[in-house]
């Protein structure tokens, strides 16, 4: 069952892809049947009116249909909003050529980079469970933890919530469109590195020790390329990039009908978890779960501003407790990014 789940993992984020490719499909044909998508609000009276004159267009996800009213209201997609294209069809090839590529060429075997820098060794120390058992007990719950975080903002928000509960396909099409570009991105540049850095994993010291927790030399883990992939924690990385697009999409449209600060908080804490479990399975160094943590989340969030969300020009806002509540926003600047909060 272990096996399953560590086969499963890693190959779920190409199965986002190609769910979205399907996604891309229905696209092509909704504009082969002349139908044209809402064209203003995200799901308020007004934007259920305006969407109720455009037909509706099948995912093959069993849910309102015909005449009969969506569970929520319908949401359209802001015509400010950048969608997705040619070019961001090209980026996902691209991408995904690069992971090819990548993963022929494969890590140095026989020359890898070794051991922790800075603090790594003493958080190893710290935080490497005792036993392999309990080792491993981390590696699988990592394992669900990111198969959740990796699937969420395609099977669970674009296509359970947004096409079935919403009634509003078009803009599932779109969400799961960006989730295939933030995970085919992010894969190209975490293949990338692993291939340039190409050092070994923290429990590969103990490959064939001989004790009774090391690892059997001629274990898949120690006797497999595999073994010197550490940096930077692809776990990490599309883990964080996961709570960070589903953050976004929550900041930009009304999905469960409440604040973003819930989803947003939910899922930093459970990639947080993801990084710490692959820590205290003696998988990743402390400093390749932050590299990992960092770039998914610069990705997760960066890439759909940049060619989708960002193009209102309006700033990021996260609210929390209604109008009279707490409300942070982003602006972005020439320097960076500006942080104003309203208590």
């Amino acid at each position: 069952m272990r096996a399953q789940i560590r086969k499963a993992a890693p190959l779920l984020s190409l199965a986002v892809l190609a769910i979205a490719v399907w996604l891309g499909t229905s696209e092509v044909a909704l504009a082969q049947d002349g139908l044209t998508p809402g064209e203003s609000g995200q799901g308020s009276d007004g934007a259920a009116e305006a969407s109720a004159s455009v037909p509706s267009v099948s995912l093959g996800v069993a849910g309102p249909s015909g005449d009969a009213p969506p569970l929520l209201p319908r949401l359209t997609w802001d015509p400010a909003w950048g969608r997705s294209g040619t070019p961001n069809y090209l980026l996902i090839g691209t991408s995904l050529a690069v992971v090819g590529l990548s993963v022929g060429i494969g890590p140095r075997e026989m020359n890898p980079t070794r051991g922790g820098i800075l603090w790594d060794e003493r958080a190893r120390d710290t935080l490497r469970v005792g036993d392999e058992v309990g080792r491993q007990v981390a590696r699988d719950i990592s394992d669900v933890f990111l198969t959740i975080l990796v699937s969420y903002p395609t099977i669970v928000d674009a296509i359970l919530v947004a096409a079935w509960m919403h009634d509003s396909p078009d803009v599932a099409i779109e969400m799961g469109l960006m989730h295939a570009e933030v995970v085919s991105l992010l894969l190209a540049i975490h293949q990338a590195t692993n291939v340039a850095v190409s050092r070994e994993r923290p429990y590969g010291r103990t490959c064939g020790g001989g004790g009774p927790d090391d690892v059997p030399a001629d274990s898949r883990a120690c006797d497999g390329s595999g073994r010197y992939v550490s940096f930077f924690s692809g776990h990490a990385s599309q883990s964080f990039a996961g709570a960070a697009l589903t953050c976004m999409n929550h900041m930009h449209l009304d999905l469960y009908g409440g604040s973003a600060v819930g989803p947003c908080i939910t899922g930093f804490a459970m990639a947080g978890a993801v990084g710490l479990l692959r820590v205290m399975g003696d998988m990743h160094y402390t400093t390749d779960v932050i590299t990992g943590a960092a770039v998914g989340t610069a990705v997760g969030f960066l890439l759909p501003y940049l060619l989708h969300y960002g193009h209102d020009d309006a700033p990021l806002t996260l609210t929390a407790g209604g109008e009279d509540g707490v409300t942070m926003s982003i602006l972005p600047t020439p320097t960076g990014a500006s942080v104003i909060g309203t208590f």
